[in-house]
């Protein structure tokens, strides 16, 4: 079972739609963690929601984005 997984995580990472592959999957993850400030910010505004809670969602994930590029920067995964 865990084979056939491994294989379709495989496939769909890079085989999927065939072709040649424009951005690295590195690249389409940096910027989903780098987008995650700009969202959140965006869903406030949308929603009018500018409340406590708020305000620490958008600080620990927009946050932990903001890390994740400074750690991709400086100690980039070799194997990406």
């Amino acid at each position: 079972m865990l084979l056939k997984l491994k294989q379709l995580a495989d496939y769909l990472t890079t085989d999927f739609l065939g072709g040649p592959r424009i951005w690295k999957l590195s690249w389409v993850i940096n910027f989903q963690k780098a987008d995650t400030f700009v969202l959140v910010l965006a869903l406030m505004w949308y929603y009018q929601n500018f409340s406590t809670s708020a305000y620490v969602y958008l600080a620990l994930h927009g946050g932990y984005g903001f890390v994740w590029l400074i750690k991709d920067v400086f100690f980039p995964d070799a194997s990406w």
